[in-house]
């Protein structure tokens, strides 16, 4: 059955490698207009049942100075708002994640919630009368895509965004101007698809009526044939953390202040270090596969990260890499009275640093292991202190 496809892609424009970009779902832990939930480096993308909502917020890129102390977070709400919709919460839901995460929001046990898998893929049924709306993160992209019933009518799709400074329409592209810096919408482009599978293209524009946006076909199209468009959403001005991170484990010290120790996998960008700190730079890490049931995963090198905040949780008081060449992780964070941070872990590298006169500075080796879809090219434990 001949269909139409509409499709537009949403690039997030922080570096991920390789890396998908996951759907967490809203299984009652959150308020109940939130669908999915997607990690942004400077804040929140929710999916709800008309569109999305982008919460936006400077918290990842105050400073360890003490003047930063007294910074208040700024705060920005975008909702791209989808006029029109009609979705009734009919959805499916594809490509689970391997990981999982686990809700304890509040008092009320009823509202917890466990083992919640991701998704890469997910459809929204009947997003508007006879269209479904395709939501897709497995091309380290995010994409949604609108997939129309032969007769169904194109204009019912119009969009209009709230809570940006102000939007404009600049050499066809749309530009939506934010606090921190602009979402451009790039100029779309179109094709039909024949039944031999080729692209025939096709004239498509961004049009502004009455507020809301819309696709118009100058030059028309085929109906009868699937139809494609591909414009981009680019986050100029997103900053923090590029990497992907997991935290393992975290302690206070005598004056309060939260250490948080975990892993950071080696993909394009950087964990948020500060200036003097012991290490401020990634060291490398062995890749390695990981299987979960039938399905094997490639994965990246990781290395352990540990970061100080101070007692009210408002700044970075040092935050620095810890590892060698190949993969380690933190597993235990302790503080003495003296605020002195001992690390505990395991490491599989033979160039981990190591301080001359201790009980053991070699690396003694031992099998290739992968466990808790961690991998190791042999492992051994370490400890660690930090002044």
């Amino acid at each position: 059955m001949n269909r139409m496809l509409f499709m537009l892609l949403l690039l997030f424009a922080f570096p991920l490698g390789a890396q998908e970009i996951w759907m967490h779902p809203n299984r009652g832990q959150w308020d109940q207009e939130i669908v999915y939930s997607l990690d942004l480096q400077q804040g929140k993308m929710y999916v709800d049942s008309s569109g999305f909502t982008f919460s936006l917020n400077d918290a990842m890129s105050h400073k360890h100075e003490q003047e930063e102390l007294a910074h208040s977070i700024h705060c920005q709400v975008l909702k791209f708002n989808f006029a029109g919709s009609q979705w009734k919460g009919e959805k499916s839901e594809k490509s689970p994640s391997s990981h999982y995460r686990n809700y304890y929001l509040g008092s009320d046990s009823t509202k917890w919630r466990s083992n919640l898998h991701s998704y890469e893929n997910v459809t929204l049924n009947d997003f508007y009368p006879g269209v479904d709306m395709i939501l897709d993160g497995s091309e380290a992209k995010f994409k949604y895509s609108f997939v129309l019933r032969p007769q169904s009518d194109p204009d019912q799709i119009s969009w209009n965004v709230s809570g940006a400074n102000s939007i404009e329409l600049k050499d066809g592209k749309i530009l939506v101007h934010t606090d921190f810096g602009d979402i451009i919408e790039e100029v779309p482009v179109a094709w039909n698809v024949n039944l031999k599978g080729e692209k025939i293209p096709v004239v498509v524009e961004y049009e502004l009526v009455e507020g809301n946006l819309q696709y118009t076909f100058p030059e028309g199209y085929d109906s009868s044939l699937e139809l494609v468009i591909d414009p981009y959403l680019v986050f100029s001005t997103f900053s923090g953390s590029t990497m992907d991170n997991w935290g393992m484990t975290a302690t206070p010290d005598p004056q309060g202040n939260l250490y948080g120790g975990g892993i950071v996998f080696n993909m394009a960008g950087s964990y948020p270090t500060t200036t003097g700190a012991f290490d401020v730079t990634f060291n490398g890490g062995n890749n390695y596969t990981y299987t979960f049931g039938t399905s094997t995963y490639n994965m990246s090198g990781f290395d352990a990260a540990i970061t100080k905040f101070n007692a009210a949780g408002t700044a970075l008081l040092f935050s620095t890499y810890l590892g060698g060449s190949g993969n380690e992780a933190p597993h235990s964070l302790v503080t003495d009275e003296n605020s002195n941070l001992f690390v505990m872990g395991v490491t599989g590298s033979s160039d981990y640093p190591t301080v001359a006169g201790c009980f053991d500075i070699s690396f003694n080796g031992g099998p290739v292991i992968a466990e808790n879809e961690l991998g190791y090219n042999g492992a051994d434990l370490f400890v660690t202190r930090f002044n």
